[in-house]
């Protein structure tokens, strides 16, 4: 036969092998089926519910919801006993199949309408954390099911899951957010019902990392097939966990925000290289500085998330505020000097009685001031650098160590 034969033969039986299984659906439930019953297991052992997952897409991280927004395929697949195989379909099938080529091999499942599940019993499994969850419709929803020869039944479903995740912003920009995902059944105790993993497990799509331009983001699976839940009926239940992991791009914030506020640090300590007495260009650029630094954290505190404490990014931008105000209140402290050095003091010098040395004011405010500029020139620098030292180890180790 040739090619074009065989590729035809094949079309034909696939036609006839969805056509005889849609006759074929109403005898898979056979009569007296009581789909409120869990399948018993020949050793009465808790019924096995295979889980595998697939991560498509992440559309969204709102922080101000603490939600999550995935787009997941979800396989479950369990055995029913009670429920008959249409073996004259595949069989039929299968002569024609052999009749066609010699290497086509017996069909051992069968995919069946969506509509089974309907009739049938089906494991309560739920996704615990969920805000809202939407399946996908185009002709019809997207769903597929698949029965066995050995009454395996297989189920898959494309949806949209929002997931709810606590979320900690103390260490904003550098924050790591750790969610977990869990697969319950809702009413079933481990003496009914056991979940694990079936192949392919939990896998993600190749260009989820390039979906979340502003995350890192790694995913695993947690060992263990349980969960306890305080002050919940059952408290111990089946349970698969799901382990997410998002680390925010911290670089941009960088560029953004720390460089920018930095710099504006070092030019407000200009000051310090300038007279005293040029008082209105040495207090402008004081100002400008602290005002745009000022104007900067408020811009940033309306695009980072609401919170009612400090954030990392809120210790450096107040840090920086507090050493540009250092030189302006240094400054007014120069000219309050200033002031009073036309006046003169005497100076009552030990061991010499009626003995009176009279000092310049002057010659006072020249040496304070010089001890007031020298604090600025070398003392801010220090603290700062000090302070660089103690904050990017603190706040950066942790968010680069969150994926390894």
């Amino acid at each position: 036969m040739s090619a074009a034969g065989r590729a035809a033969a094949v079309v034909a039986v696939a036609v006839v092998v969805v056509s005889r299984a849609a006759q074929g659906q109403d005898s898979i439930v056979p009569e007296g089926y009581q789909q409120d019953l869990r399948p018993k297991t020949p050793n009465g052992d808790p019924l096995k519910v295979g889980v595998s997952m697939k991560i498509n897409g992440i559309s969204e991280v709102n922080l101000e919801q603490m939600s999550i927004l995935f787009e997941v395929y979800l396989r479950v697949s369990w055995r029913d006993t009670r429920l008959v195989f249409p073996h004259s379909s595949v069989n039929a099938s299968s002569d024609a199949s052999k009749s066609s080529s010699n290497t086509q091999q017996e069909k051992t499942s069968m995919t069946v309408s969506p509509a089974l599940l309907k009739k049938v019993w089906v494991p309560d499994v739920f996704i615990r954390g969920t805000r809202s969850l939407d399946t996908f419709t185009f002709l019809q929803k997207f769903q597929g099911v698949t029965i066995s020869s050995d009454s395996t039944v297989f189920t898959s479903v494309m949806m949209q899951l929002k997931l709810v995740c606590s979320m900690s912003f103390y260490m904003y920009p550098f924050d790591v957010q750790r969610c977990t995902v869990h697969i319950k059944s809702y009413i079933y105790q481990l003496h009914e019902l056991a979940l694990e993993w079936m192949l392919p497990g939990l896998s993600t799509d190749d260009d989820l990392k390039r979906q979340l331009a502003g995350y890192d983001f790694s995913v695993k699976i947690l060992n263990g097939t349980t969960c306890s839940c305080n002050k919940c009926v059952p408290e111990t239940s089946p349970c698969l966990r799901v382990h997410l992991v998002l680390r925010r791009h911290s670089f941009i914030h960088v560029m953004s925000s720390y460089v920018p506020s930095g710099l504006f640090v070092v030019v407000g300590w200009t000051s310090f290289f300038w007279p005293a007495e040029v008082v209105p260009g040495r207090t402008v650029l004081v100002i400008t500085s602290l005002l745009t630094i000022t104007s900067m954290y408020t811009g940033i505190r309306q695009t980072s998330p609401t919170t009612s404490y400090v954030k990392a990014l809120d210790v450096w931008m107040l840090m920086c505020i507090l050493l540009t105000t250092v030189p302006l209140l240094q400054y007014a402290l120069i000219l309050s000097w200033r002031k009073t050095s036309d006046n003169s003091v005497t100076k009552v010098v030990p061991g010499k009685s009626a003995v009176s040395t009279r000092i310049s004011a002057t010659e006072i405010y020249e040496t304070r001031k010089r001890k007031a500029e020298l604090v600025g020139r070398v003392g801010l620098p220090v603290c700062f650098l000090l302070f660089n030292l103690a904050y990017w180890p603190s706040y950066l180790t942790p968010s680069l160590q969150a994926l390894d």
